[in-house]
């Protein structure tokens, strides 16, 4: 068996891509895991409160840096919902859940995964 040797040489800005391409890659798997627990998330029966949790939910998006990115509502409401169990308690839109992120993650797994890192590589030109 004969054995081959290969000397990759890549310049600093393809360096630099690979680098940050984890990050990348866990950026948009938190972006993706919001943008998919929309629908999850629950809905308040107040005319004047409706959607408001969707809404400040979304709004908040995606914080952190380096590697280290949470996803959250930045309400105490949201806080107390989150909490809230799912057996027994009157969801007023069929579908949602206090889980909203864990059941977004784990239902929408594999998409979320595999397309953050599809357009991580696209995006560094990979």
């Amino acid at each position: 068996m004969s054995t081959v040797s290969v000397e990759l040489k890549l310049n600093n800005k393809t360096l630099i891509e690979i680098e940050d391409l984890p990050d990348k890659v866990l950026y948009k798997m938190a972006r993706k895991t919001l943008d998919y627990s929309y629908t999850i998330i629950p809905l308040s029966r107040g005319k004047k409160t409706s959607g408001q949790l969707r809404r400040d939910t979304m709004v908040y998006g995606v914080r952190g840096s380096k590697g280290d990115y949470y996803i959250g509502s930045p309400t105490r409401y949201a806080n107390y919902v989150w909490h809230l169990p799912e057996k027994g308690t009157n969801w007023t839109t069929d579908g949602t859940t206090s889980k909203w992120f864990n059941v977004a993650l784990k239902r929408y797994e594999k998409v979320i995964v595999d397309s953050s890192i599809e357009q991580a590589k696209k995006d560094a030109g990979l």
